[in-house]
């Protein structure tokens, strides 16, 4: 007994030397994972001389000047509170000595019409309705977290209403709530949180209910953003010319376990290991290699399974070879510099039934100051017909964690966007073909940028949607007027 609260005292005295005795770097926030705010970051780093590494999401404020990213720094002088905390400041800030925290209201409203709909008119009519609030803050010099949660409620177009009854979610947005019919509206919630800490400043530990992106490119084959947030703990080594992350997830398959004494019973667990390995043998080029192991942590027979060790090996490609009863993806990632504004990208990917290839090219700057131009071509294929159990799959909450379509497709993607001041105006053409479906979409859109800090804007966009079956065609002709506080992404293009 003795021993052990000998034990307890040295742990909390060799933490409290790790976080706060060694010399630190404040600020250690998560930035967006926006695609838009994400190529203000990679436009900012595009030099050939850069030595910045950009292929790991979400990336820390702390790593690199933020003065040079556009939205971080507004020197415009504005003569009203009300103007400075519409165009340019957090809505409650508070700042002492050894901390700071920063209140936001989220929202996102929107009003529409499905022109292309031959239903009801009531179902023509497209909405959505969120709230919600994020806190961030810093405590000392080391300790940093924010904190967020939406409440929905949304009527879709047709097409993505049929996802939605398919698999209970919204996609990356969590399961809807079974209470409210799809005519009146689709009822969700989400949250998302990280707790950061810079123990050393090469070192930093996280506890968070989040996401992760690895890539240059608008999709990743290894690890993205699309599906729902998932629970995790990590561990990352910074160093100038490597970077290696590790993350332990506890994913989730939407069925139910046997009912106890529980209300309701909890759905089926499974967890992940992810590792990534990031190395700049030049500024010109970049490389990564990453691995992923699904385990299984129900079976219908024995119920929950016992905790295996070798999930806590942090060490990259081991349990690819010692694990047998998981499933496991290896991957590449690289990234060359071809001049100041152009960069090619590619990424590759191994599963036991699957691989699959990315290839893409962003351009910066393209003849005129702020157009950039992105091209992406994304396949995967079957190599086995073997099945893989739900139970230990590459998915969470019924969704893919790589690219959304995960597997047996190809996809061709151009985006692109010009900002002046604070307009932003973007066009993206998709074409895919999945199986016995080829679909084609255009999405267009027009944006005004209020305030950086949480990307509020006022949006008019238009999509149109056209899938290609055996035995039906389907379309889409969506426009919409938005107003909203855009953090993460939506993707509904697949």
């Amino acid at each position: 007994m003795l021993r052990n609260k000998l034990d307890y005292k040295a742990l909390i005295a060799f933490l409290f030397f790790t976080v706060f005795q060694y010399p630190a770097v404040a600020q250690n926030k998560l930035l967006s994972l926006n695609y838009f705010a994400k190529q203000n970051y990679q436009k900012a780093f595009a030099s050939v001389d850069s030595t910045v590494q950009t292929s790991f999401w979400p990336q820390l404020e702390n790593q690199h000047p933020l003065d040079s990213i556009y939205g971080h720094s507004d020197k415009q002088k504005y003569y009203y509170a009300f103007t400075r905390k519409l165009f340019r400041d957090h809505l409650v800030e508070i700042k002492g000595k050894d901390y700071n925290f920063t209140f936001n209201v989220l929202f996102d409203f929107q009003l529409g019409y499905d022109f292309a709909d031959t239903t009801t008119i009531d179902r023509k009519r497209i909405f959505n309705n969120t709230r919600g609030f994020i806190i961030q803050g810093d405590i000392g010099k080391r300790i940093s977290f924010f904190t967020s949660v939406y409440e929905n409620q949304s009527r879709f177009p047709l097409i993505i209403n049929s996802y939605v009854d398919s698999l209970g979610i919204v996609p990356g947005q969590g399961r809807v709530k079974p209470n409210i019919g799809k005519d009146i509206g689709r009822d969700y919630n989400s949250s998302y949180g990280v707790l950061s800490v810079q123990a050393f400043p090469w070192l930093n530990l996280q506890f968070g209910h989040g996401k992760h992106f690895i890539g240059s490119g608008y999709r990743s084959l290894l690890i993205s953003d699309n599906a729902y947030n998932y629970p995790y703990l990590q561990t990352s080594i910074l160093k100038k010319k490597w970077q290696y992350h590790f993350w332990y997830s506890d994913l989730r398959v939407l069925e139910r376990m046997p009912k106890g004494s529980v209300p309701e019973s909890l759905f089926k667990r499974k967890s992940g290991n992810f590792y990534y390995f990031n190395y700049l043998p030049h500024p010109r080029v970049e490389l990564g290699v990453f691995e992923s192991v699904i385990w299984q942590e129900w079976d219908d027979i024995k119920g929950s399974l016992p905790f295996e060790g070798k999930k806590l090996i942090p060490i990259i490609g081991l349990n690819h070879l010692l694990s047998k009863n998981s499933y496991s993806r290896l991957g590449l990632n690289g990234k060359i510099k071809i001049s100041n504004q152009m960069s090619f990208y590619s990424q590759a990917f191994w599963s036991e039934n699957s691989k699959g290839n990315q290839f893409g090219l962003s351009y910066f700057d393209m003849m005129v100051k702020n157009l950039t131009i992105q091209l992406e071509y994304n396949t995967s294929k079957y190599t086995l017909d073997t099945l893989i159990s739900n139970l230990r799959d590459y998915y969470h909450f019924n969704q893919s964690l790589a690219h959304p379509l995960n597997d047996e497709f190809e996809e061709l993607v151009f985006i692109i966007n010009y900002r002046y001041n604070r307009w932003l105006s973007q066009a993206k053409i998709i074409t895919q073909m999945e199986g016995d479906n080829d679909r084609t979409i255009i999405d267009l859109q027009t944006s005004l940028l209020l305030n950086p800090k949480v990307n509020m804007n006022l949006t008019i966009g238009w999509i149109y949607r056209e899938d290609l079956k055996l035995t039906q065609n389907q379309k889409t002709q969506w426009i919409y007027l938005a107003f909203r506080t855009a953090i993460g992404n939506k993707y509904y293009d697949f």
